[in-house]
Formats: C-alpha cells, structure tokens, sequence
C-alpha cells in the first residue's frame, strides 16, 4: 500500500502538465495489478480488523456497541481514496493499452461504469454496516464525493461519444465539407493567397449547433442565411475578425495576438486529419483546397509574388523563412490536438465555458449541498454539534501526525508500532494529496489548453458585445500570459543518431526500446530554421508537380551521375545507411578543417542524416516499407561497424575511425556499410581538400538529404505516427501530416 501510494503521488507530482499518458509499462503493470487485487485484499484486511476488535472485546466482556478500531478506519479511508483515485487510472491505463487510433472517450464503456459503482456500493455497505458515531457523517462525506466523481467520469464519457462537437464530429466535417465543395463548383474562381484564408469556409466550431439530417451519403446541414445569430463559425470569420472589413475595423486582439488565427486554422486542420485517421472518405478536392491554404495563404499579403530582383534576395528569404516557420508552428498545433484527442486522460476535448462551469463549479455545489445535507440528516438536524466534532477529529488527526512524525525521527529503530501508525497515516496524506493535486491539474490543465482558448475565441467572434469589451480583452491576454507562463511550448526537436559512434548509443537504443521510450538518453536539437525552410521548399515543389526522388533527381540535377549507384535500391533504409556513413565521413575529415560557425547547407545535412540514421535505428515503425527489412539491414550494417571498428582490426595506434570505416571489407560490395564507406571516399575525392568544393559537397549533401526525408515522409503507417503522438511525437509524422494534407503521395 505504501509502494501504491509512493507511485501515484510521484506520478501526480512529476507528471507533465499535458494531461496525457505517461508511464512505463511497467509502472502499468504495476498499476494494472494493484488496482485489480486492491478491493479485495483490503476488504480481506477490515475483516480481519473489524474480528480482532471483536475477540477482544468479547475477552474483556465488554457491553459496550462495538466501536470500528483504527486501523479498520483506515483500511476504509484507503478504500474510498483509492476508488476516487482509480478513475484517472483507468484512463491512463486505457489510454495506453489499445489502439493508438481510439479515443479516451471511445474506450470507456457501460460495463466499467458498472463495475466502479459495484465497488462503490460495496464500500458504502461497510461504511454503513460497521462505522457509528460521530465520525460516520465524514466517511459518508468522502463516499458521496467517491460515488459523485464517478458519476462525473460516466457523463463526461457518454457526452463526448454523442456530441457531434466530439464524438461523431468527423462523421459531421465530412458531410459538411462534401456539401460545400458541391456549392464551391458552381461558383469556383480563382483567388489569389492572400485571400484564401479570409475566403475560407472550413468549420473551426459550431458544426454541432447547425440544424442537420443524416442520408445515405452522411450528414447534411442546414447553414443559416444571416449572420446575426452565428452558430458556425469558419476560418474565414476569424481572419475576416481580424482583417477587418470596410465597414468594421480591425479586431485589436487578433491584431496584437496574430498566432491566434493559426491556432484555429490548425483546429480546422486537425478535424479534416482525423477524418483520415479514422478512414472517412473526405473529397479529394480538399487536398487542393489544403494545398493552396498552407502553401498559398499562409505566405501573407504577397502570397502570389514572385521576387525577382537581386536587391530584395535577403528579404525574399527572410519571407520564406517566415512562410516555413509559420506553416511548420500550423502543423505542429494541429497534432498537439491529435495527440490530446486521441491520449489526453483530461476532458479537454469537451471544450466550452458550459461544460468548464458545469463539470466543475457545478459539480463542486453538488459535492458542498451533499455535504450539507448528510450533516443535517445524520445529526437530526444538529449542525453545529457534527461540525464540532468533525473539526476535533480533524484537529487530533493533525496533532497526532505531528507527534508520530516526530516519534518518528527519534524512535524508529525501536518501536515498530510507531512507525507502523505512521505509515498508516502517510499513505492516507499521499493519497490524499495525490487525489487534490490531480483535481487541481485537471483543472488547470484545462483551462490552459488550446482546445479551451479556440472555443472561447469562437465565442468571442460570435458576440459583437465581447469585441468591443475591454475587460474581455483582458481576460484573453490574461489567459494567453497563464498559457506562455505555465505551458511554454519547447519548440519542436529531433534526435540524432550516427551509426559510427555505436558504443555511446547501443546502450540508449536498447533501453529506450525495452522502456518503449524514444527519446531515453538520445541527443537532440531543435529543428533548425534551415532545415524547416529546405524542407518546406521541397515539400512546395512536390505540389507543383515535381516527383519525389530517393536523391536520384538532386544527383542528376546537380551533374553527379557517378553517385546515381548509391541511390540504386528500392529500400529507403538501405540508401538512408549508405548516404549517412558517407555523410559521417565527410563531416569527420572536413571538421577539423572547419573554422567558425557551420553552414546552412552543413547544419542541414548533418542533423538529417543523424535524423534519419535515428529513425532507422529506433522507429523503424515509421519508415515506409517493410519494419523487418529495415531492422535486417540496420543489424546488418552494425556487425559490420562493429568489425570495423573494433580494437583488433586497428593497424596503429594512430589511425583513426575514419580510416577504419573507410577500408570495411565484406563479402557483399551491395552491402550497406559496403557502399558506405565507398560513397564517403568518393565524396573526398570529389569534394574534399578544397573549400570551394567542400562548400560544393555540403550543398549536395544539404539537397539529397532534403529530398530524402521529404521521399521518406508520405506512408501508409498510419498506426506507426499515431503511436510516435503518444510518445511524443516525431518530425517525420510533421512532415506525414504536411504531406496528407498536401496530397503528396509515392
């Protein structure tokens, strides 16, 4: 019981303040078990309690009422902890032992209701049957509130499996948007970027409110032919708020806070991925729509202009830099939202200052209005003598705790009894407090999420009283000041792996796989501006037409055709391996040469080929073709590094790894390691020696890296990204979630 308490108040203190799960799989074994046997074995333990009062005071001869002994009362406040305890377990538990694809919401069913409120009686039974006097209004108290919070799990539950704001929203977005494109072609022209966003009729909220019928090819709605009563309101209502219009100004929180319009634009966006995620047919002609909005309409007011003199270079480049950026930061809120859907274990997705007054301040006057009325009834009408007593038992519990503690201290080598009681008692304060803290998380947590900021901005944009208060204004820079103080976003990061250096990470790779965690002792940077702008660029010149290309086009685009054989064959981890050992080649015989800061071209090159080397080492799961064939041939390039590289095979004490790797020999020249080693001579031949070429070499590598991750990004391993979200997330699942929108495919 103590090791229980110890772990779920660590949990509850460590824990992030994201609300989603969390927890090693042995921590859920753990908790699996001990939650399983826990009503049992305590039941067992007040029994065996409750009969020793019994023989005792049969011995004494006692006539007295048997009185419940300590020790059973504690067994009982345990009990009824636990069970208030156990409904945010559950959830973590179900959040992380199912498909990564179901919802929270989706997992919970009638029969686990049933089965907490069966405990929950079980519990009010003993209470009722074996505690007399005046301590039995507070047992009473805290089983009314255990039974309450229950009650609270199964209709929040239910609500979010019906809403159409939540549940069957998907099924809702894609009837909506096929009855909108249906309109759109009957008046489709042509709209330059900037105006794609403010033209925009995509759903961020009140699709549900929308009157609505369901037929053979989904739902339709009914939209609404005025705007002085908005139910729905679209991206194009928010930036028209903040753009204002010729009879209406600019809206100055939008204008101060202009990420807000991105916030709901990656709402929207998130809607249109989880229709996909859960294999909806949503019409293709969104993918153009998409396409346009993030590659278009997001650049800004010059979204359509081609910048062709020389003096405005830096400038065009900082734009694009921005374009990137901004596109990039879109992406990476929509999947928080994914993630918080499809993981989170508070009810974040039932965003709405209803449901925030009536799932907690409401719920709050129900647990005070029970409290009241259990001390009236059990004190036949006698207030002040129950709360009297309540507050001694509260004062001499205190007192008592104080004394044990300091017993403690002095006397735990000696008496036993001691410090049994005082564990007793420190298990009932970590639960306890476990219990207040997770409360007071979920609370803050959502009030703090970005679910809760989008539906108070969508209640803003619906009421013209809120745009012209400034005490709303206010309230929402309060709100956003709570958010960047309490949540500050750590930006987006990758790890780095280099297959040369396997002695430092081997051990990481194995630990990290058996605790199911990807990001155990590896290294990691932030994202480099460069690379989001290569990457984007390239992701921009895929929707243009240009095809995706294993590093072969970059070779033929650049004259490097003696290198078209390191792009040979059809598996990706087998060119990510050889293009990554020549990578780590160049890099080791050009750093000792480098003076100063790195180049853009260096700094892209280098963390995608550790990236890559990354995904092939520990998420092969999220490579496009086949796990199997990826582990076989990264086991297979370790054995021949490990050769290689290996004391034994070392010539002289003077010659490096890089001489080393570079003279692998093997039975198979196709081999990965093979084909490595050989491809980083070549590059030195080629490039090497001179800073003109080696500037030249870097630039390739920039470019073939580019194109390698962006070839590597569009897959069909749905299940592989959703997992990666609820560890995390991954840069590659960024670049999946660009390219599905994008429509860019193999």
């Amino acid at each position: 019981m103590f090791v229980l308490g110890v772990v779920l108040f660590s949990h509850s203190l460590l824990g992030r303040l994201s609300g989603r799960a969390a927890l090693s799989p042995t921590v859920r074994v753990f908790l699996y078990a001990s939650f399983a046997l826990f009503l049992p074995l305590m039941s067992y333990m007040f029994s065996q309690a409750k009969d020793e009062a019994t023989k005792l005071q049969q011995v004494s001869g006692g006539g007295a009422p048997l009185q419940l002994p300590f020790q059973a009362q504690v067994i009982l406040i345990w009990m009824l902890l636990v069970e208030l305890l156990r409904k945010k377990v559950d959830a973590i538990l179900a959040a992380m032992s199912s498909s990564p694809l179901r919802a929270v919401h989706q997992q919970q069913t009638l029969w686990d209701a049933i089965d907490q409120i069966v405990r929950i009686g079980w519990i009010g039974y003993l209470i009722y049957s074996y505690v007399h006097g005046f301590r039995k209004p507070g047992f009473i108290i805290l089983w009314v509130l255990t039974l309450i919070k229950a009650a609270q799990r199964v209709a929040a539950v239910e609500v979010a499996k019906r809403s159409f704001a939540v549940g069957k929203n998907a099924h809702l977005v894609v009837g909506y948007i096929a009855q909108m494109m249906e309109e759109e072609d009957f008046r489709h022209e042509e709209e330059n970027g900037a105006a794609l966003p403010r033209n925009c009729w995509y759903p961020v909220m009140g699709e549900d409110r929308l009157k609505r019928e369901v037929g053979p090819d989904g739902y339709r709605v009914e939209l609404p032919e005025s705007d002085e009563k908005k139910d729905l309101i679209t991206v194009g209502d928010i930036w028209e708020l903040a753009e204002g219009s010729d009879d209406k100004p600019a809206d100055r929180l939008l204008t101060d806070h202009p990420k807000l319009k991105d916030l709901c634009l990656a709402f929207t966006l998130f809607k249109l991925l989880r229709a996909r995620l859960e294999n909806l047919h949503v019409d293709e002609d969104v993918v153009v729509k998409n396409r346009d909005l993030i590659f278009r309409g997001l650049r800004g007011d010059d979204g359509d202009h081609e910048v062709d003199s020389s003096s405005n270079s830096d400038r065009d480049g900082d734009r694009r830099e921005d374009h990137a950026e901004r596109a990039f930061n879109v992406i990476e809120l929509e999947l928080n939202f994914v993630m918080d859907y499809y993981h989170s274990v508070v009810p974040v997705v039932l965003c709405s200052p209803w449901f925030l007054v009536g799932n907690y301040l409401f719920v709050f006057l129900i647990v005070v209005n029970q409290a009241i009325m259990v001390l009236f009834i059990t004190g036949n009408g006698r207030l002040l003598p129950i709360i009297g007593c309540l507050a001694r038992d509260v004062f001499t519990l205190s007192r008592r705790a104080i004394d044990l503690f300091r017993c403690l201290g002095h006397k735990l080598l000696r008496t036993i009894a001691i410090a049994f009681s005082s564990f007793n008692i420190l298990v009932s304060l970590m639960l306890f407090l476990t219990f207040i803290l997770m409360e007071a998380w979920e609370f803050v947590v959502y009030v703090l999420s970005d679910w809760f900021l989008v539906s108070m901005l969508c209640e803003y944009a619906r009421r013209p009283k809120w745009q012209s208060s400034r005490c709303v204004r206010k309230a929402f820079r309060a709100l956003l000041w709570a958010k960047r103080a309490g949540r500050p976003r750590a930006g987006m990061r990758f790890n780095q792996v280099c297959v040369l250096d396997l002695r430092r990470h081997t051990p990481w790779v194995i630990v990290s796989k058996v605790l199911q965690h990807r990001f155990l002792g590896m290294p990691s940077v932030r994202v480099p501006a460069e690379v989001k702008r290569a990457v984007f660029g390239s992701l921009a010149a895929k929707t243009r037409g240009e095809p995706l290309s294993n590093g072969v086009a970059v070779l033929h685009r650049r004259g490097h055709q003696e290198l078209l054989w390191a792009c040979e064959s059809r598996s990706v981890t087998h060119v990510i391996l050889v293009w990554h050992i020549g990578t780590s080649l160049f890099e080791m015989r050009n750093a000792a040469e480098a003076a100063g800061t790195r180049s853009a071209e260096e700094t892209v090159a280098t963390t995608l080929s550790k990236y890559c080397a990354y995904l092939v080492a520990c998420a092969p799961e999220l490579l496009p073709e086949n796990q199997e064939g990826s582990e076989r041939v990264y086991k297979s390039v370790k054995r021949a590094l490990r050769r290689a590289l290996s004391r034994k095979r070392r010539r002289s004490k003077a010659e490096s790894r890089l001489d080393r790797v570079m003279r692998i020999e093997g039975i198979d020249p196709d081999a990965a390691a093979n084909m490595g080693a050989e491809l980083g001579k070549q590059l030195l031949e080629d490039c090497g020696f001179d800073g003109g070429n080696v500037a030249r070499g870097w630039a390739l590598l920039a470019e073939l890296w580019t194109e390698l991750v962006v070839y590597t990004a569009p897959s069909e391993k749905v299940e592989g990204h959703a997992e990666a979200l609820a560890q995390g997330g991954e840069f590659i699942t960024l670049l999946w979630a660009l390219a599905t929108h994008a429509g860019i495919t193999r």
